[in-house]
């Protein structure tokens, strides 16, 4: 919510050009530490999530953390010195505007500080402190909305970019600060003994799915930058609007990815048939949400986007729509990312993102030049279900799966397509007014309630949501009569 606030209140700020200046900032940070990472924050994030079970396992995990402490040091020094050398490189070859150069040197001092706040964030989550991140990513939202806002107000673009950096510093403090806590109550330290050797397992763990994101970014870069070619820089404002209404959709997986790895990582090691059951679990769950979010919003679009961004943007409204269709897709890919990653089955994850990302730049160099951020949006999506079948089919093939549990994964597209057709269905009929879209909405997300609760859910689950729901009648039963 804290992120959709910001987005608003920068669109309305500084204006499609200048906003779209500000996302170059974000899409190159974002980039180039994806592009040094080297998988080695996953790799932190699984082996300390596995846990330890005697002194020789507390010694290993310490020298693992501070190897992945000096990996991600180093990479965080390459990418920030990549960016300030190669800012008029990039500036003039991807988005055709030298003139953005000084805000991709800008950018370097952001991977810094993200590939430090990560090593930090890893520790804390593999460690199953959840409580102290949620904390630290609460106030470091609020720390971020007020200091980019204010920058805005006082120096425009300057000020907003440096409110953006300043928040990344007091976060990645605070993210240490809780770091250190967590190791001291886990009696850990972090231990220089075998480095290289631990540095290396490290590497090779997460380097397959690596891969596949050095494919992935540079790919996904380039195609923003067809879109701003084509387009121009508004275009890339427009698609930060889209993507922070699309994220309502898969907030909920999203945000639990930190939590879901470590729990599948901690049932892998224990016991398989928990893994696969917890899995498919949460993959229906993860779609339930997401389909039942889409249903709600994709029929509002036409009235939110107006309303929070104002008018200059409402020829972003088709694009937004096909982004929530795609941000369903999303939502379950990553649950699937998840499983794969924790279930250390990281080649094939590899391969399926490999060919996501084939999939996009195939579909956008057709796309892209013809319906501009439309055309994106429905690479991204044919790329996110290429990923889902290859998913799902690992998935089936490399673990124990309840065949109950894996058929009614089978049978999630059913409502999806109900929300594909009601797009299309939108698109076409231009006479609808807002309200009939609404009730339409509505009536899929009804639709969506009770198929989920006879199809999806399994006998066990519900009578545990009528148990809750009884428990919860109860409770406002005593508290208001």
């Amino acid at each position: 919510v804290l992120g959709m606030v910001t987005t608003v209140i920068l669109a309305r700020l500084l204006g499609a050009a200048g906003f779209g200046a500000y996302s170059v900032v974000m899409a190159t940070s974002n980039s180039a530490y994806g592009l040094v990472r080297l998988g080695i924050d996953g790799a932190i994030h699984v082996h300390t999530a596995e846990g330890f079970v005697d002194e020789a396992g507390r010694r290993r995990m310490e020298e693992l953390l501070a190897a992945g402490c000096l990996l991600l040091l180093a990479a965080g020094g390459i990418g920030a010195l990549a960016c300030f050398l190669f800012a008029e490189p990039l500036a003039s070859a991807i988005y055709g505007k030298p003139e953005l150069a000084a805000w991709i040197r800008v950018a370097g001092v952001a991977v810094f500080l993200q590939s430090v706040s990560q090593f930090f964030y890893t520790s804390l989550v593999g460690l199953h402190r959840f409580s102290e991140y949620t904390r630290v990513m609460l106030g470091g939202a609020i720390v971020n909305v007020v200091a980019i806002t204010l920058g805005a107000e006082v120096a425009g673009l300057v000020g907003a970019v440096t409110g953006l950096i300043g928040a990344q510093a007091i976060i990645t403090t605070w993210l240490g600060l809780e770091a250190r806590n967590a190791l001291r109550r886990q009696k850990l330290r972090l231990s220089l003994r075998n480095s290289l050797s631990r540095a290396r397992s490290l590497v090779t763990f997460g380097f397959p799915p690596y891969l596949a994101a050095v494919l992935a970014i540079p790919i996904i870069y380039y195609v923003q930058g067809l879109i701003v070619q084509n387009h121009g820089i508004e275009a890339l404002g427009q698609l930060r609007i889209v993507t922070a209404i699309a994220v309502i959709v898969s907030f909920a997986p999203t945000s639990a990815a930190a939590a879901m790895v470590s729990m599948f990582s901690q049932a892998q090691a224990r016991d398989s048939t928990e893994f696969s059951r917890r899995v498919f679990q949460n993959i229906r769950y993860g779609f339930l949400f997401a389909t039942g979010a889409a249903f709600l919003i994709i029929c509002s679009v036409p009235v939110l986007i107006p309303l929070l961004f104002g008018n200059e943007y409402v020829q972003a409204i088709d694009a937004a729509q096909i982004a929530l269709v795609s941000a369903v897709l999303t939502a379950v890919t990553g649950v699937i990312s998840n499983a794969l990653y924790s279930g250390r089955k990281v080649i094939p994850m590899a391969v399926c993102l490999a060919l996501q990302s084939l999939f996009l730049l195939a579909a956008s160099l057709f796309l892209v030049p013809m319906l501009g951020l439309e055309g994106y949006l429905i690479s991204e999506f044919v790329g996110h279900g290429v990923y889902f079948v290859c998913g799902i089919a690992l998935l089936s093939k490399y673990w124990e799966v309840d065949q109950g549990d894996f058929a009614r994964v089978l049978s999630l597209p059913i409502p999806f397509f109900l929300l594909v057709g009601m797009y299309q269905a939108f698109k076409i009929s231009t006479s609808a007014d807002v309200l009939t879209q609404v009730l339409i909405g509505a009536g899929g997300f009804l639709f969506l309630i009770i198929w989920g609760y006879l199809i999806a859910f399994n006998r066990g689950e519900r009578d545990a949501l009528l148990a809750r729901m009884s428990t919860f009648g109860r409770m406002w039963k005593g508290r208001w009569f």
